[in-house]
């Protein structure tokens, strides 16, 4: 099984594969959009959350000049990029905690998504907060203009 953002000798990035900046306007800026029209949505916000968590990947990539990387060098470059960005770093904390419900630390949950209602609004103005900040942050990134 492979996953889009980590490469292989059969892709070439050069013919026509999405690149991160490509992946920031189609893809992060349209979750934004709809997120921040409709904030008492929770699948937009958590959509537009996941995307912009992606793009550590999509930079690391772009940095390292789309060669063919395995997980493990994509994983850290990516740990790099956020490191750089403490809002990326953020947003991944809470993606993971929505993807998988508890996030954990040895055996202690550190964060639940379950918490969340989606008939609630209030119960997820952080998340929005989040995006809103980490959105801001990525407008910022020159490579993804």
């Amino acid at each position: 099984m492979r996953l889009m953002c980590y490469l292989d000798e059969e892709l070439n990035w050069r013919s026509g594969q999405m690149d991160a900046k490509e992946f920031f306007s189609v893809v992060v800026l349209e979750n934004y959009k709809e997120a921040i029209a409709d904030p008492a949505n929770l699948r937009k916000l958590w959509n537009a959350a996941v995307s912009m968590n992606t793009v550590a990947e999509y930079l690391a990539l772009h940095r390292a000049g789309y060669p063919s990387l395995d997980r493990f060098k994509v994983d850290e470059k990516a740990r790099a990029v956020r490191s750089e960005y403490p809002d990326l770093k953020a947003i991944k904390s809470y993606v993971e905690r929505l993807k998988h419900v508890r996030k954990h630390e040895g055996q202690q949950v550190t964060a639940s998504s379950t918490s969340i209602s989606p008939q609630d609004p209030t119960s997820f103005v952080d998340l929005k907060h989040l995006v809103e900040r980490t959105f801001t942050t990525l407008d910022r990134i020159s490579e993804l203009k």
